[in-house]
């Protein structure tokens, strides 16, 4: 909730991560240490070229920032998302 000022009023405070969403990852961490962990994913990646591609493409981004940060010419602040910045 907001109040008239604008401040927030209730929930969790900004920054606090999502318990439901840290639970999420910690099963699907557990299931994938279960199936082999790393030494299993490697495996996969190299079983296949598709497997290597759908890493790359489909995997590995996830661990791309989603938004970059940067100055314009005339020093202002510009934000895009990955998305913004494809040709």
């Amino acid at each position: 909730m907001v109040d008239a000022v604008g401040k927030k009023t209730g929930g969790r405070k900004k920054g606090t991560p999502n318990k439901t969403t840290i639970a999420a990852k910690e099963a699907i961490s557990m299931a994938a240490d279960g199936i082999g962990g790393v030494a299993r994913m490697i495996e996969w990646i190299k079983e296949d070229d598709a497997n290597e591609k759908v890493f790359w493409s489909q995997m590995y981004t996830k661990l791309l920032p989603h938004q970059v940060e940067g100055t314009g010419e005339n020093g202002e602040v510009i934000f895009k998302t990955i998305y913004e910045s494809k040709p």
